[in-house]
């Protein structure tokens, strides 16, 4: 079965969800409000259906997805998987 790769963008306007395949063929993207002022949990409720949505998307068109990656600004805990602070989602402390 073909794979496929998500990228999300995880801004404090916009969440975008994209598709690529393996040799970076942009596949589909999406994008939704962020709304942010909701608070993070809304925020995550959001993303965590974007990505659902796409990785449904991709199992209807035969492709399994391999990995996915978070983009965010501000300041991240990489290795912890924690979001320190960000100027963009302002209730995201640790």
């Amino acid at each position: 079965m073909p794979t496929s790769l998500l990228g999300v963008d995880l801004g404090g306007t916009n969440i975008r969800v994209a598709a690529v395949s393996r040799r970076g063929d942009l596949l589909h993207i999406r994008k939704v409000p962020t709304e942010a002022q909701n608070g993070r949990e809304e925020v995550i409720r959001r993303l965590v259906a974007m990505l659902h949505e796409a990785v449904d998307k991709e199992r209807r068109l035969g492709r399994r997805v391999a990995a996915v990656g978070v983009g965010t600004p501000g300041v991240i805990l990489a290795r912890r998987g924690v979001v320190v602070s960000s100027p963009n989602l302002p209730d995201w402390v640790h």
